[in-house]
């Protein structure tokens, strides 16, 4: 059991376990995926793996990577979500007889999904603006700034005049794939889906990234 440290790549991994194992047995699945650093040993994660199995009634436990594991014949139970919060686990429920070539389009967001990191507030730390950026970032979490274009164009502004060393700066020393990403593309596109990122960030850093 490896837990794993950034909330990003349980999500990446949780995604990877759905995809690539549906449809190999009965019942219906529950897939938690990793840890962040509530879990600062492997027995520690093992525990609440444990209790996620025995509230969801789970028939077995099994892992299908360094990162994923599938509870078999898992049941809806109110609680399962306060659980995984607590212990930092994402997961999902899945269909017996989901396939991964039962779609035809996979969709992500780019920005601490496909990629580890919010490039706005790296771009703003590599030029020692982040200060700046992260008061209106937290603004518009308070409430304060209601309107997302608002809030983009005054981080924005803060860059004017960042010259594209620190762009590439921040694309070679800090963008990184998350773990699973490349996985969990090459089997959509084994199962005959296209693929398609998403991004409100810089083209800059997406037209790099998608290829």
């Amino acid at each position: 059991l490896v837990p794993l440290s950034q909330r990003a790549r349980t999500a990446m991994s949780a995604h990877l376990a759905a995809s690539a194992a549906a449809g190999r047995k009965s019942g219906k699945w529950l897939f938690p995926a990793g840890s962040e650093s509530g879990h600062t040993t492997r027995q520690a994660f093992a525990r609440d793996l444990k209790a996620l199995a025995k509230l969801s009634q789970a028939s077995g436990i099994e892992q299908i990577s360094t990162t994923a594991f599938r509870l078999t014949n898992a049941q809806r139970a109110e609680g399962i979500a306060a659980l995984c919060e607590k212990a930092r686990l994402d997961f999902a429920f899945v269909p017996e007889d989901r396939r991964l070539a039962d779609f035809h389009l996979m969709v992500m967001d780019m920005d601490s999904t496909l990629i580890s990191i919010e490039c706005i507030d790296e771009i703003a730390d590599v030029v020692g603006k982040k200060a700046e950026v992260a008061a209106i970032t937290e603004a518009a979490m308070r409430g304060e700034i209601t309107d997302f274009q608002d809030s983009l164009r005054r981080r924005v502004a803060l860059l004017k005049g960042v010259p594209a060393a620190s762009l590439n700066e921040v694309y070679e020393s800090r963008l990184r794939i998350n773990p699973g990403a490349h996985a969990l593309i090459d089997a959509a596109k084994a199962a005959g889906l296209q693929t398609l990122l998403v991004s409100g960030g810089f083209t800059f850093f997406a037209d790099r990234v998608k290829d």
